[in-house]
């Protein structure tokens, strides 16, 4: 997570902002909160897959880092 903050970080002065999407994990609150505050980052928690599609549509790029689902494809 620390890796996806200080991208943050560097994009925030091109007026980019990183969404996250996705449950809390024992390590990922406390910072990603820390940069929302600050206005790095948004974070929205868990969302159910058909609006988590819908809020990444016209974004410039996404990307999935499903880590705990072994043989399963990311869905979003």
């Amino acid at each position: 997570m620390t890796e996806s903050i200080g991208l943050a970080e560097r994009l925030a002065p091109y007026g980019i902002r990183l969404d996250f999407i996705g449950s809390e994990a024992r390590d990922v609150g406390s910072p990603l909160r820390r940069a929302q505050r600050v206005g790095l980052a948004a974070w929205f928690g868990y969302v159910l897959d058909r609006h988590a599609v819908l809020m990444a549509e016209g974004a410039m790029a996404g990307l999935s880092l499903a880590d705990d689902i072994i043989g399963t494809p990311p869905t979003k």
